[in-house]
């Protein structure tokens, strides 16, 4: 069970965490957060970065069900972290949680 949680959690990292173009010949798999680098972070943004992650998550690990996005807001650092909360249903509703940091702008 434990290694079957493991494995589950690395994939979800592992999404979070590809950028568009890196898996030729699945050009689907790529975390949908490289979308928002560069864009100004309000809520509608947030929600729109929700919305994307669990589109993209019921899409690749369908056994992952999403219980809670939680993203906040570092602007004087230019990054946000994203806390996902989520049941894995293969595995009896075990609860597992993934952090995620990422800047929101690129050095020019």
């Amino acid at each position: 069970t434990n290694t079957s949680k493991n494995a589950i959690r690395t994939d979800l990292i592992y999404l979070l965490t590809t950028r568009r173009g890196h898996r030729p010949m699945r050009n689907g798999l790529f975390s949908p957060l490289y979308d928002y680098i560069n864009e100004q972070i309000d809520d509608s943004t947030i929600f729109r970065m929700k919305s994307d992650l669990e589109d993209k998550i019921s899409e690749y690990i369908p056994e992952v069900v999403i219980r809670q996005i939680d993203i906040k807001q570092f602007p004087d650092e230019s990054r946000v972290e994203i806390e996902i909360k989520y049941s894995i249903s293969s595995l009896g509703n075990i609860l597992d949680f993934v952090n995620i940091s990422m800047l929101t702008e690129t050095e020019n």
